[in-house]
């Protein structure tokens, strides 16, 4: 996808979710598909909705996971693919291998992938690296709220 298309998108996405309409600030997407429920969504949620960023998730399957998600928006799984073409970041909350396609489209939609290091993404996802400035993702390598808010905080 362009790359120009993306700001479009966003704020076609924006405007949809009546979100305030802002180039600058960041969209990203939650990916609750494979959800680790051993993780605590409603603290990580608050912390994460003190960055300057606006949040969008896809509906879970799990109707209590809506809770843990505060003001954060929520679309249908049909939508996703069109989403992901507006968002600038996925967050992947799951320690599961099938996410490895999500996580390719994201890339094929020019969305910057957040997700847990597995042995099954190597060559597919590389942790970026500020001083060689390489890498394609946002990797943490445990699934806890301090380890994925650093992620995304260096995301940002």
């Amino acid at each position: 996808m362009a790359l120009s298309n993306k700001k479009q998108e966003k704020k076609l996405w924006q405007q949809r979710l009546g979100l305030t309409v802002k180039e600058t600030t960041p969209l990203i997407c939650l990916d609750l598909q494979y959800f680790n429920y051993d993780l605590d969504l409603k603290d990580l949620m608050s912390g994460l909705q003190t960055l300057s960023a606006q949040f969008v998730c896809k509906q879970p399957h799990d109707e209590k996971i809506l809770s843990c998600l505060g003001e954060t928006a929520v679309i249908a799984e049909a939508d996703w693919p069109s989403l992901a073409k507006a968002c600038d970041m996925t967050v992947f909350l799951s320690d599961d291998a099938h996410i490895s396609y999500n996580i390719r489209k994201c890339l094929q939609a020019s969305a910057v992938p957040v997700c847990l290091r597995l042995a099954e993404f190597v060559g597919a996802v590389e942790d970026y690296d500020p001083i060689e400035e390489t890498g394609n993702a946002f990797l943490f390598d445990n699934c806890n709220k301090w380890e994925i808010f650093g992620a995304v905080a260096r995301a940002l």
